[in-house]
């Protein structure tokens, strides 16, 4: 049974061995984008590892492009986390001049103040030292260093086109990875991302006949196997059709799973501290994505209801464009009062008109806000 479908079966010790003894690693964008987030500490710890495997990474296009669109991104986040707190180191230093804390018996304020001068320093040093993450910043010359003919090459014009729609195809059917992006994304181009990385991982595959391990930070469905709140490894999907295209063993691994077995398998050592602060960020992202989840759904059920509004209206719309048409056609009456009374019904539906298009227009706006709110979030859980 486990050798007709190897995807379902976790491998055995003498599997994991071989795996990481042969095993071509890539790394996604996001654990990438961690050599120029994470403390310093941090930083260091995974580009060392990096070195340990330099034969061995590889990195299919889109990543590496990804990676280079979103290095400005975290240069700005970086920049961004550091501006509210100089906004309150500043208060901090106004409210030392009031009076009753220069005069306090037990306070040296001007001591105070000297010490909110060197930490604004060294903070504002930190936010500007932010601003050449995307340049030239250590870590981004030493990474580029290791890839250095480590990157695969884009699929071409047609060739691409075919992919993107083959990816269509499967995330209509929900075949793993990428059809989440399908479902969150309106440009097929952007969508496909996923999907094209996978078709990649199974072309390195058959060319170099070595498993792919894939490190990810990506916590998506279509790449992870849930059950009850528990994450039990790869969709079993994944190592079946690596295993179906290129005879070859697929694995995955969160970045912390990955540097707690670093020692084991590449006497690469990692700082006990260092695995401690990506799993922080690891179960920071988890809460966030469910928060994300749940704050989508409650969207989702805002937007039914408008849609629902907006469709019982779009017929009311339509029944008074007719009765319009029918009280505009009818002939004068010679009788005064009757005409007066069609003119009063036409009068009457024709502001009713006004008001159901407006309302229509109204709940149409508020709608395309909360889609774009959705999208934001999708946005989000792609960024991680």
């Amino acid at each position: 049974m486990k050798e007709l479908f190897p995807g379902y079966y976790r491998p055995t010790q003498e599997e994991f061995d071989d795996l990481w003894k042969r095993a071509t690693f890539v790394f996604d964008t996001n654990v990438l984008l961690h050599v120029h987030r994470r403390n310093k500490k941090t930083r260091r710890a995974i580009l060392d590892t990096f070195k340990k495997l330099r034969e061995r990474l590889w990195l299919p296009y889109e990543i590496a492009a990804e990676y280079q669109r979103n290095k400005l991104k975290v240069a700005h986040s970086l920049v961004d986390n550091c501006t509210p707190f100089l906004e309150g180191l500043t208060k901090l230093k106004e409210q030392l001049k009031s009076r009753d804390l220069r005069e306090h018996p037990f306070l040296d304020a001007e001591a105070l103040t000297t010490g909110l001068d060197q930490l604004a320093e060294q903070v504002t040093k930190a936010r500007d030292s932010s601003r050449s993450v995307s340049l030239d910043d250590e870590e981004s010359i030493e990474l580029a260093s290791l890839l250095r003919g480590r990157i695969g090459e884009p699929y071409s014009g047609d060739v691409r086109s075919s992919k993107l729609k083959e990816a269509k195809g499967r995330a209509e059917k929900k075949t793993p990875p990428g059809y989440k992006d399908f479902e969150s994304k309106k440009d097929d181009d952007l969508a496909g991302g996923d999907a094209l990385i996978w078709f990649k991982l199974l072309d390195r595959a058959k060319e170099t006949q070595c498993p792919i391990i894939l490190v990810t930070d990506d916590q998506k469905e279509d790449w992870w196997l849930s059950f009850q709140g528990r994450t039990h490894g790869p969709r079993p999907e994944l190592g079946q059709e690596m295993w179906s295209e290129a005879q070859q063993r697929f694995y995955m691994y969160t970045l912390s799973n990955f540097l707690e077995l670093a020692g084991k398998y590449l006497g690469q050592p990692v700082p006990a501290e260092v695995v401690k602060d990506i799993k922080e960020h690891e179960q920071e992202q988890r809460v966030l994505a469910r928060e994300r989840v749940e704050e989508i759904a409650r969207l989702g059920s805002q937007r039914a209801e408008i849609q629902s509004f907006i469709e019982d209206h779009e017929k009311e719309k339509e029944d008074l464009v007719k009765q319009i048409a029918v009280l505009e056609g009818a002939p004068r009456s010679p009788s005064l009062t009757k005409e007066m009374k069609r003119m009063g019904r036409l009068q009457e539906s024709r502001e009713r008109l006004a008001f159901i298009v407006n309302a229509i227009d109204n709940a149409m706006n508020v709608d395309a806000a909360i889609e774009d709110k959705i999208l934001a979030l999708f946005d989000e859980s792609s960024d991680g």
